[in-house]
């Protein structure tokens, strides 16, 4: 497991998936959010290695982007219409917004990494994870970027899989290559804090 300086490699390894931090992020999820700011205190405290991939931070400052885009044209009131036609054609508008809003955006989510020590995973250089992509991508039928993170988390031998993109924990649940939860959903939110949580805290 690639394991920052300092760190035991006996801890757990949480990742946690784009749309999780998202939630976060945004606070667009009570639940969702109580979960991760409990994860995060853990994660300061060394007690569990909170991890996600170079690949999901790509993916989160883009929809972070689009979210101050859109948040721009419903202030002033733009229909659903213009705003798809802007987005589509990413014109002068949107080029516009993200050099208002990136460094702002980009400034928060390194805040959020560097502040709560949360690992940042890549591809290890020893491994060849061809096969593992290939297998991924044509028997799973995730989405190229949905590859990339899932052969990083794996590569890792990262422990929990956490995620609210229902499709994708169907998909990993039947791989069993590590646990994974989808943290909107009120059974398996409640089973990963009465059983595993409860577990790191005590």
């Amino acid at each position: 497991m690639t394991v920052q300086k300092g760190r035991s490699s006996l801890i757990d390894t949480f990742f946690v998936d784009t749309n999780v931090l998202l939630d976060y992020l945004e606070k667009r999820h009570k639940e969702v959010y109580r979960v991760v700011f409990e994860l995060l205190r853990l994660s300061r405290e060394g007690k569990i290695i909170l991890a996600t991939s170079i690949f999901n931070i790509a993916e989160l400052l883009e929809k972070e982007l689009d979210i101050a885009f859109y948040s721009k044209c419903m202030r002033k009131k733009m229909s659903c219409d213009e705003i798809i036609r802007l987005a589509k054609n990413k014109g002068r508008s949107y080029e516009k917004t993200l050099e208002n809003c990136r460094g702002r955006l980009e400034s928060r989510v390194k805040k959020l990494i560097e502040k709560n020590d949360i690992l940042l995973l890549s591809l290890p250089e020893n491994i060849d994870p061809l096969e593992q992509v290939c297998d991924l991508g044509v028997n799973t039928f995730l989405s190229s970027q949905d590859v990339m993170i899932v052969t990083t988390a794996l590569a890792n031998s990262v422990t929990y899989f956490l995620s609210n993109d229902n499709e994708l924990v169907k998909k990993l649940g039947q791989n069993g290559s590590f646990y994974v939860f989808n943290l909107r959903k009120d059974e398996q939110r409640e089973i990963f804090c009465n059983t595993v949580l409860k577990v790191v805290q005590s």
